[in-house]
This record gives structure tokens, C-alpha cells and sequence, in this order.
């Protein structure tokens, strides 16, 4: 288990303030990463014969570059990005998502003395051939696949399939795969991308495993899904490997969600969202842990992460005369991170690092100063990150690029932005007010439902609760493949539902708007014919410029505030960061949809649904122009 890693100096920096016994909270900030994925439909050679990338899962057994079987070990949830055909010299296609990293030589590589290629994404390639830059090719197998009555024109050991082009085509579900293959590799060339902070929390959380044996450690995310396809499919493929640990030197039991060392140490895999079963998270109120890893901790609830410090020094630390710290990684964003970490860190002059007070701790029998500590840190900090994932970051656009590739916690701050970072840290609340009461002393029913339908089965219907002038929750609704009409009504009882759950009845319906263009009417019809007769908002460029406009007016005065949960779901901050203004013609003009998808790489749903609800809770109705409310 020996290596001869190098480290930077931020993460030399971020051991050095772990190992400091007085440092209880430990954060560190900057870029993120995520699995790559190729089409449902797409063709992957198992060792069963051919299958699909839909078909795939977890123990079924594909061939890395090598040739060898290599066994899948994770696969991600269905994505939604932009995507490309890869026509390649046999005639054969691939459609992949822009992400998606291929092992690709160009002509040097090829004829090189090494005859070592490189992972580039499909953006990457594309970019090159649109700009004339062709010649990429990669390995032929059809050699392993012929076995298998592998259909091509290219000759049996032919040793490469150039792309002859790369063209953009409709975006489709995509999925992705992680296999155990020491090249991460499988057929097309798959890598999953290295998250440079979630490599330094597991980087820190396997040298503590080592360095303690027999403690335990908690490694958490918001789910245990995304934890495992994400923060300990790093820890297996990069860490693991770059400090000389192999598969003989720990087990992994995915049904228990613990990943246990030779030495006795072991990581407890934690799932830190409340269920309804569980909205006091009791289930990690038994945990004895030695200290805590927290990934993508601004994904994370204030109450979740409070739970999961409080159960930390309560396994050999004594024996070891060690302080259990809550170490986590994270990105820019609103809620209570940037609070309690980012904004006291920033207070202090900012820098590299900055540490403060946060009660006492107890250190070889003496009382002394607990800390918490905010290191800044970016992908550049990270000297094992790919440069071709940072060329992904730097094509970004600018408002995910300040956030994710510059670290900036200020990337919604710019001239013309809507809703600017200080603007949502005025709108957040961490608890719901008190109803108003009705002249008979009762409480008045305030609550309100916005309602943003999918666009014909392309997205969710996304619904967003307002309850005493908070939007306190959004909800998603998928859309089930079938007719529209059936499709709609199945939308619609599952809006009545979700609505008498929450206290609304028929006659409270007026309460509900929904947006009714396009397969809103059928929605619409539905709902009526439910016997809920629901208000309409038929948008329009006025009525959608008026309405965003209006949604940060009542957020400046605050009418409309935002519960702290629906902040830390991170879809409705960054889809309302990336809405603009301008006031040329004298009137609101607000960013197009057409340009935020863009910009999101999705449309903005969760931004629309809100802002429909904060008109039906404000009872704002457009003025001057032809589209309105009906009440």
C-alpha cells in the first residue's frame, strides 16, 4: 500500500487544518464533475453477448480497451444533455452527450513511440472539427467482437475507426456506466471524470482509514445514490489507486453501505435527506463516528449537517487523542454554508484560508478554542485533475463558469442579473410564518400552487408550493409515455392529489394557476373536468417579462420569501441566477427562454413554476397587454 503521490499545496493545507486537534469544521470550495453518458439505445459488448446502455447494470461484465472483462460496478441515473453523432470510417454511429469522454488518438499519437492516446470529450471534438481540425480515431475491436457477429465494413484487424464527423443532433436520455478496469474504460473509450474536491475528501478520508485503524468514519452526501455514483466511484478509481490500495485491501458492501480496510477502519456510506418515515433523521441519531465526510455539502440541509457533527468523537478518539471533525467539500452557492463558512471567511479578509472561533474543545485534558475553517480552493488547485475536463469548465457558460470552474460565490452579481446573491440571501427564511387569522379568530388559508407543465413529455411538470408567502417546496411530476389526453389526466390527479394533501379542496382551486399554452389546456380541460376549476396564466413575452419582474420586485419587498430547503435543492437558485433584465424600451425585457435553455442546458421549469406562483399569491395581474390571469 505504498505511493509516492504528490499533493498540492491547498491540499497539504487542508491535511494540515484536519490534523489540527482545535479545527471541528472543515469546508473546502470550487469546481465540480460528473459521469458521462452515451444513448439508451446505444450498443455495449458484455461478455453475454451485445446488450444496450439501457439494459446495463450493476455485475454484468463488458470489455475495457484492453480487451479484458472488466465488471460494472455503478450506473448512473438517465441524463438529459446536449447531443452529438459520431459517424465513424466503418459506417457505424455513436450518439453521445457532450460529456462523454472518448480514449481518442490523433496522427502523433497514433505513429508515436508510445502509442498512448488521450480522453477528450465530445464537446472537445466537436470544437476540432468544426474548426477543421479532423483526424481523431479510435481503436478497432472488432477483433473481440467478432465472437459475437459484430456487423461492420471494416476489415476483422483493422486497428482503428477514424470519425470522418461530429454532428449536433436532438438531445436524448443518456446514461453512464463506472467499470473496474484500471483504465476505466469500456469499448467506446468511457472515463468518469475526477470531481477535484470530492478527490481531496476521500483522499483525506482513506489516509485517516490508513493512519487510525479500527476507527470509523461517516462519508455523506444528500443521497446515498448520488454518493455512490459519484464521491466513492472517485475514491474506488483515483484514490484508491494513487495511494497504493487494491481490492484486496478492503471490502465493499453496497447493501450495508460500508466500505471496510484490512486494518479495521471503515467508511459508513450516509444518506442525508429526511424521509417522510424519518423527517427527524432519528436513523443517525445511534451513529458512533470518529469524524465525518460531507461531499457537496451546500446540497446539504443546516439540520442534516447539524445531526451528523453531533454524532462525531464518539469512536476511539480518545484512544487516539484525535478531535472529530466534519470535513466537506463544496461548490458556490446560497444557503447556510455560505452563512457560516463562505461570508465569515470572506469577513476575514478572505485569502487562501481563514479560521474563527466556534466554541471550545477539549485537547489532552485541557479547554481550548474549537475552529471551523473555510480553505478556498479551485480545480487549478488540483494536480491530478484532467485538462480536458478544465477546457469543459472554461466552455461553460459564464454564470456555471464563475461558480464552477473560477469558485466565485458571488457569479450571480452582475449588471442586469434579476436575482442577485444578496437579493436571495435576503429572500431566505428557515421556518414558515404564522397564518394570518380570519375575523372569527380561525387561520386564513394562504397557501398557493404554481403549476409549470412539461413541455409535451420533453420535461417535468414541476409544481412549487407558497404557504404564507414562502415558497416553501417544489415538486417534480414525470410524464408517462401515451397519448396526451392520457397524459394529461394523469398529470392532473396527481396535481389534485399533491394539492389535498397540502389542504386545498375544489373550492380552494382558485388558488392554483397553471400555465396554459400549448398542452397546458389539455391540462387545464383535465383538471376542470376533475371538477377543479384552476386560474389560467397564458405567457407570453409580456406577460413572462412582466411576471419575472415582478417576482423580484415582491422579492425586494419581500412579499415572496424562499424556505432554506428549496434553496439547497439548487434547481430554482440557478435557474432564477441565470435570468437577466434590461429597461431599453422603458419596460422589463427579461432573458428568453429560448436562451436560458442555453445557457441551463435544460428548460427553466423550477424558475417558471415559482414565478407563477408568487402571481397567484400576490394576485399580480399583467397590465397593458393582451395575455392575463383569469381569476
Amino acid at each position: 500500500m505504498e505511493s509516492d503521490l504528490t499533493i498540492s499545496e491547498v491540499q497539504s493545507l487542508a491535511f494540515q487544518f484536519f490534523e489540527d486537534p482545535q479545527v471541528v469544521g472543515l469546508v473546502f470550495g470550487g469546481g465540480a464533475g460528473g459521469g458521462k453518458g452515451l444513448a439508451l439505445d446505444t450498443k455495449i459488448l458484455t461478455t453475454n453477448g451485445w446488450t444496450t446502455m439501457g439494459e446495463l447494470k450493476e455485475g454484468d461484465y463488458v470489455f475495457d480497451k484492453d480487451g479484458l472483462p472488466s465488471k460494472v460496478v455503478l450506473v448512473s441515473d438517465i441524463h438529459h444533455r446536449p447531443c452529438y453523432k459520431l459517424t465513424f470510417s466503418d459506417d457505424s454511429y455513436l450518439i453521445a452527450d457532450d460529456e462523454h469522454r472518448w480514449l481518442t488518438f490523433n496522427s502523433e499519437e497514433r505513429f508515436g513511440y508510445l502509442h498512448r492516446g488521450t480522453v477528450r470529450n465530445t464537446q472537445f471534438l466537436f470544437n476540432q472539427y468544426k474548426s477543421g481540425n479532423t483526424g481523431y480515431a479510435v481503436p478497432a475491436l472488432q477483433k473481440l467482437a467478432s465472437p459475437f457477429t459484430y456487423m461492420s465494413s471494416v476489415r476483422l484487424y483493422e486497428d482503428w475507426r477514424y470519425i470522418i464527423s461530429i454532428e449536433k443532433v436532438e438531445s436524448v436520455p443518456t446514461k453512464c456506466i463506472m467499470v473496474d478496469s484500471p483504465s476505466r474504460t469500456y469499448l467506446a473509450g468511457e472515463t468518469l471524470t475526477v470531481t477535484h474536491n470530492t478527490f481531496l475528501l476521500g483522499l483525506i478520508a482513506a489516509i485517516a482509514c490508513k493512519k487510525y485503524p479500527g476507527t470509523r468514519w461517516g462519508l455523506a452526501r444528500k443521497e446515498l445514490k448520488s454518493l455512490k455514483q459519484t464521491t466513492l466511484a472517485t475514491l474506488i478509481s483515483k484514490v484508491h489507486p494513487s495511494l497504493g490500495i487494491t481490492e484486496n485491501d478492503y471490502k465493499l458492501n453496497l447493501l450495508d453501505s460500508t466500505l471496510e480496510y484490512v486494518n479495521g477502519s471503515s467508511l459508513l456510506l450516509l444518506d442525508l435527506t429526511a424521509k417522510p418515515s424519518d423527517p427527524e433523521m432519528e436513523s443517525l441519531g445511534s451513529l458512533e463516528l470518529t469524524g465525518a465526510f460531507i461531499d457537496e455539502v451546500g446540497e446539504v440541509s443546516k439540520k442534516a449537517y447539524d445531526i451528523l457533527a453531533s454524532r462525531v468523537n464518539r469512536w476511539m478518539n480518545k484512544e487516539y487523542g484525535i478531535t472529530g471533525t466534519v470535513c466537506s467539500s463544496c461548490n458556490p452557492g446560497p444557503g447556510f454554508v455560505r452563512q457560516e463558512f463562505y461570508d465569515k471567511y470572506h469577513q476575514l479578509g478572505g485569502g487562501r484560508v481563514q479560521k474563527w472561533q466556534n466554541g471550545y474543545v477539549w485537547v489532552n485534558g485541557e479547554r481550548l478554542p474549537a475552529y471551523n475553517a473555510y480553505i478556498r480552493s479551485t480545480v487549478l488547485d488540483n494536480p491530478f485533475v484532467d485538462e480536458n475536463y478544465v477546457e469543459s469548465l472554461r466552455r461553460l457558460p459564464p454564470l456555471e463558469k464563475r461558480r464552477l470552474l473560477d469558485g466565485n460565490w458571488d457569479y450571480a452579481d452582475e449588471d442586469g442579473v434579476l436575482f442577485s446573491t444578496a437579493l436571495i440571501d435576503k429572500m431566505t427564511v428557515y421556518e414558515i410564518p404564522e397564518p394570518e387569522k380570519t375575523r372569527s379568530g380561525e387561520n386564513k388559508f394562504s397557501k398557493f400552487i404554481g403549476v409549470d407543465p412539461s413541455d409535451a413529455g420533453k420535461d417535468d411538470t414541476v409544481l412549487t408550493l407558497v404557504e404564507n408567502g414562502v415558497i416553501v417546496e417544489q415538486v417534480e411530476i414525470p410524464s408517462p409515455k401515451g397519448k396526451d389526453d392520457v397524459i394529461s389526466l394523469y398529470i392532473a390527479n396527481k396535481i389534485v392529489a399533491y394539492a389535498q394533501r397540502h389542504g386545498f379542496t375544489p373550492a380552494l382551486a382558485k388558488n392554483i394557476t397553471i400555465e396554459g399554452n400549448g398542452v397546458g389546456a389539455a391540462l387545464r380541460d383535465s383538471l376542470r373536468s376533475l371538477g377543479w376549476r384552476i386560474n389560467v396564466y397564458t405567457a407570453g413575452a409580456s406577460t413572462r417579462n412582466d411576471g419575472y419582474y415582478q417576482f423580484m420586485i415582491d422579492a425586494e419587498e419581500g412579499k415572496i420569501k424562499l424556505l432554506n430547503t428549496v434553496i439547497e435543492q439548487g434547481h430554482l437558485i440557478r435557474q432564477l441566477s441565470a435570468h437577466k433584465y434590461d429597461m431599453d424600451t422603458g419596460k422589463p425585457k427579461v432573458t428568453n427562454k429560448k436562451e436560458l435553455r442555453r445557457t441551463l442546458g435544460r428548460s427553466p421549469d423550477h424558475a417558471d413554476s415559482a414565478m407563477i406562483a408568487n402571481m397567484a399569491a400576490n394576485k399580480f395581474k399583467p397590465k397593458n397587454i393582451s395575455a392575463f390571469i383569469r381569476w
